[in-house]
């Protein structure tokens, strides 16, 4: 079990790693091709640093956290199904309903 939480979550930061790069990439290209009346370098560096970061992080508790819940959840009611029958639908009813 650890080992593969353990590769699941090398695998999400290598991934929020490659995304960071990518915009900060994008980020410098697009200042260095402004006109240099119009730069205004403290911005991109304030972009830079903290909104990429925050991104990078939202990025991986909406996408590599959501698949895994969703595969969770399909396992749960499956179980829950076996036991219960077709009244494992009404958990499912009431946490959406919230």
């Amino acid at each position: 079990m650890q080992v593969t939480r353990s590769w699941y979550e090398h695998l999400g930061y290598r991934a929020m790693a490659m995304l960071r790069g990518g915009m900060i990439s994008m980020i410098y290209d697009k200042m260095m091709t402004l006109p240099v009346g119009n730069s205004n370098e403290s911005g991109a560096m304030s972009i830079m640093g903290s909104d990429v970061e925050s991104l990078a992080e939202s990025f991986f508790m909406l996408i590599c956290d959501t698949w895994a819940n969703c595969i969770q959840v399909a396992i749960a009611v499956s179980l829950l199904a076996s036991q219960l029958g077709a009244v494992c639908v009404a958990p499912i009813i009431v946490a959406v309903s919230k």
